[in-house]
């Protein structure tokens, strides 16, 4: 999380459009999806990442509390395609390096780093117990290869998917943001999912 707030500082201190802003979509991209297609509220707890139980998703369908995800995930990715198109945006997840893989400039990044150091990122990110932040980090993993093998039929640690892998445990953040950001103002892109 604090990796793309410093990216953001790098791009716009050096970005030669001084009018340019760049913006970051990462849980804001569920309420942007429920605005653009006009779905109810309680849509949103069907918009993220996360995989329902298939009988209780099934059932949902069915009795019309909800559309299928497929069409959600369907909202889900025209809006990431038209947030990306605009440029100046750095998208986290939801598979957006898939989703925009044919526009012009982009940049697909995926960063990596040990269970280990990602746990005591999220203890203290959020407050939490160990073990609370260790279930946290286990549970995105799996809903996002998850989310990305439904929706994509994609593996997420494809490294064809990406542009750049950075191993943050073997790369400092400053090193990693100065790479990404040299590749995106250098021309590869004006875009930035992430």
């Amino acid at each position: 999380f604090v990796f793309v707030y410093h990216l953001v500082d790098y791009l716009s201190k050096r970005e030669r459009r001084h009018d340019a802003v760049w913006a970051v979509f990462d849980k804001e991209l569920i309420n942007k999806v429920i605005d653009e297609n006009k779905l109810p509220e309680e849509y949103k707890q069907y918009l993220s990442e996360a995989a329902m139980p298939v009988v209780q998703d099934l059932m949902g369908e069915m009795l019309k509390a909800h559309p299928p995800h497929e069409t959600l995930a369907r909202n889900m990715s025209e809006v990431i395609y038209e947030i990306a198109s605009l440029g100046y945006v750095i998208i986290v997840g939801r598979g957006g390096n898939i989703i925009t893989r044919s526009i012009p400039k982009g940049v697909h990044v995926r960063l990596v780093e040990s269970l280990e150091k990602r746990i005591e990122h999220m203890k203290e990110y959020l407050g939490v117990s160990e073990k609370e932040a260790k279930d946290y980090v286990i549970r995105e993993d799996r809903d996002r290869r998850d989310y990305i093998k439904r929706y994509y039929n994609r593996d997420i640690d494809d490294v064809y998917l990406y542009d750049l892998v950075i191993n943050l445990d073997n790369v400092p953040l400053e090193d990693a943001v100065r790479a990404i950001g040299e590749m995106v103002l250098k021309g590869k892109g004006k875009t930035q999912p992430v």
